[in-house]
């Protein structure tokens, strides 16, 4: 934001700031392992960590940050987020397996205690989704966009989300409602709703 403050109000140039966030970025990204070497970071997380930065600079550069589109079933994704919340990446044999390597012992361990404290905290109760129908949007964006919502939403006491598909016209609307115990105390990140936008999709309503 600073950075962006200063570009705004001329007392740096653009690309004084487009180099800075480069060197942000590798700075940031030196200290984020691979997920092979290391799985005590979430894939999910480390990918729109990149992509934040690297829209930023999509943006600063006045170009459209690249996405690729293409045919895909939203009841799928949604049923893949669900998996994804509900899955472990470390089994109990993974622990067994590796107990007599310190190195990789320490490694899942890590990962597992990671898993115990990002657990889901609410329910995902998917209302009468159709399995027939598609849109054109960037997978991964439009995921981690729906991961992003669902924690925002959680992180402001949401316990129950419904979410459902909804076809309508020429077009389909994906409606994500948390329950009445949701209290936000701030708004959506600018930069989460332009996530929809770069996926292909709009934001119609908050």
């Amino acid at each position: 934001d600073q950075y962006f403050h200063y570009f705004k109000s001329g007392k740096k140039t653009k690309y004084e700031i487009i180099l800075k966030t480069i060197q942000t970025l590798r700075k940031i990204r030196s200290f984020l392992p691979e997920q092979e070497q290391f799985m005590g970071i979430d894939p999910v997380l480390l990918r729109r960590t990149e992509r934040l930065f690297s829209d930023f600079v999509c943006t600063l550069q006045g170009t459209f940050p690249p996405s690729r589109l293409r045919t895909c079933n939203p009841v799928s994704l949604i049923h893949e987020l669900h998996v994804m919340r509900s899955s472990s990446q470390v089994r109990d044999e993974d622990l067994m397996e590796t107990e007599l390597d310190d190195k990789n012992f320490q490694m899942i361990l890590i990962s597992r205690i990671s898993e115990f404290l990002k657990r889901p905290r609410a329910t995902i109760t998917m209302v009468e989704l159709r399995t027939d129908m598609s849109i054109h949007a960037d997978e991964e964006r439009l995921l981690d966009f729906l991961s992003a919502l669902i924690e925002y939403f959680e992180t402001y006491n949401a316990k129950n989300i419904d979410v459902q598909a909804i076809s309508h016209r020429d077009k389909v609307i994906l409606s994500i409602k948390p329950d009445e115990q949701f209290r936000p105390e701030l708004p959506l990140s600018p930069a989460l709703l332009r996530m929809v936008r770069y996926a292909g999709g709009i934001v119609e309503k908050m």
